[in-house]
């Protein structure tokens, strides 16, 4: 596996895909900046977990070449940087991003057009994109949910974890899916690779929401997480006092960051957030090894167990 191979190819086809609107300079500008696959400048690109590579990965596990899933990957990845507009760019200047985004996620539908040149049959590629819409259907339907939630109502533990799997999980779980039908995977194996993107996915997730309370950000925008969600139900009267003060009911004023993190540590908050992300790196493991044990490969996917 050599990743800026795999990485160069799958530019190569998103430029394919892009060729719509290569002659409206402003806007190829800004979908070829956002869309393309980033890798640095040195080598040390071994250990990155680049999850636009998963489908790829996944894919030569099965088969031993990961060609094929060009296409799925291509797809994917401008969904992803579709979203990356929407969420981001639009704060600077809506209407542009709005555009550039619908764009994307229209020429993420040129993918179906490539199956064929990589070795694809047309009722496989046909359920790789119903895969893939069905997919990001989903996690707009978990984007709705996060937008309108209002913390005045409160969230459970269970609702968090089901939202944040429609959200972003479920595009890990897809980009393992994928990978699987590319590779022309029986069921068994496809789903298997499901549960094995589902568990990295919420992993990824629940390391996000960690690293969020470590560094502070979440704090700042007043983020309601999975650290915070355990606060709630664990902290003493007083921190919970601080806690409904800067969550729910004065969020117009001033946060003291290091009073809340200090709770959210104190409250075993932190530390219960990463045993659940253990939790679903060991479950996510369970599947490699049983994968293994059925004669796949596994080594290409190993990087994104670290």
């Amino acid at each position: 596996m050599n990743r800026r191979e795999q990485v160069q190819l799958l530019n190569e086809n998103i430029r394919v895909l892009l060729t719509p609107v290569s002659e409206v300079e402003g806007l190829y500008e800004i979908l070829h900046k956002i869309s393309l696959v980033k890798l640095p400048a040195d080598d040390e690109t071994a250990s990155l977990k680049l999850w636009s590579l998963l489908p790829l990965n996944v894919c030569e596990s099965i088969s031993g070449a990961w060609e094929k899933a060009i296409p799925a990957a291509a797809s994917l990845h401008i969904l992803n940087a579709a979203a990356e507009l929407f969420v981001f760019l639009a704060v600077r200047n809506p209407a542009v991003a709005v555009n550039a985004a619908t764009a994307l996620v229209i020429l993420s539908q040129r993918a179906i057009t490539q199956f064929k040149s990589f070795g694809i049959e047309d009722d496989v590629a046909i359920h790789i994109m119903d895969t893939i819409d069905s997919c990001y259907a989903k996690a707009s339907a978990g984007q709705h949910l996060d937008l309108t939630f209002s913390s005045e109502d409160g969230i459970s533990e269970d609702a968090y974890l089901k939202n944040i799997y429609m959200k972003s999980a479920c595009t890990i779980e897809c980009a393992c899916h994928v990978g699987a039908l590319s590779a022309g995977a029986d069921p068994s194996t496809v789903e298997a690779f499901r549960g094995l993107g589902r568990n990295l996915g919420m992993a990824a997730q629940v390391a996000n929401d960690i690293q969020g309370i470590i560094e502070g950000r979440d704090v700042v925008s007043r983020k309601i997480t999975l650290p915070v969600i355990f606060a709630f139900d664990q902290a003493n009267e007083t921190s919970l006092d601080i806690l409904v003060k800067t969550y729910v009911k004065s969020r117009d004023t001033d946060i003291d960051v290091e009073q809340v993190k200090e709770i959210l540590y104190d409250s075993g908050a932190v530390q219960y957030s990463v045993i659940k992300m253990e939790l679903y790196k060991h479950q996510a493991q369970n599947i490699l090894q049983g994968l293994e044990k059925s004669g796949i490969t596994t080594d290409p996917l190993k990087v994104f167990f670290k």
